[in-house]
């Protein structure tokens, strides 16, 4: 498999030797799609470590190189992930065009698209468009990380501090 060495790395939780490795199996891959892959693996770990820019960069070229190749659902995921890069830059409008990529290809329900949608709402300060999402209909961590945005929006209206931190409580609750 290709890039296999990078996935190891990460489930060790090297984040540096698996960007390495996916680094090496993108210059080695004379598949378009794998290359792709190899990128957005790698733009991903970027934004994990907080490199917006190189992020940004890595996953525009598995982008441009996706238009070419026929994976409609990697397209989406480089359109959520080039989404959260943006943002993570202070570009929320740009990110908008992204999402639309992404919804135009995945479902609109699905639950990476709706954070994605929450991010761009906290960003810009659209209380009542974030308000009207849906968290209970989310699954997995999304449902919490939607729940937060919504508390800091809440917190930065100047909502009761009390309000705020036992209804974080109840969104995040103590690890075991």
């Amino acid at each position: 498999m290709i890039g296999e060495g990078g996935y190891r790395a990460l489930e060790r939780g090297d984040l540096i030797s698996a960007f390495n490795e996916f680094s090496l199996a993108e210059s080695g891959a004379s598949d378009p799609l794998e290359r792709s892959r190899m990128m957005i693996n790698k733009g991903a770990l970027l934004l994990a470590m907080g490199r917006y820019g190189p992020a940004l960069r890595e996953l525009l070229r598995a982008k441009s190189l996706l238009k070419s190749a026929n994976d409609p659902q990697l397209l989406a995921v480089a359109c959520l992930d080039l989404a959260k890069a943006l943002i993570a830059i202070g570009r929320a409008e740009d990110a908008e065009s992204e999402l639309r990529c992404a919804e135009g290809i995945a479902a609109r329900d699905d639950p990476h698209v709706v954070y994605v949608k929450a991010l761009i709402y906290f960003y810009r300060g659209q209380a009542d468009e974030l308000e009207r999402i849906d968290e209970r209909a989310l699954r997995g961590p999304y449902d919490r990380l939607i729940r937060v945005l919504k508390l800091r929006m809440k917190a930065d209206r100047g909502e009761s501090v009390e309000d705020y931190e036992e209804a974080l409580r109840e969104a995040v609750p103590p690890r075991r």
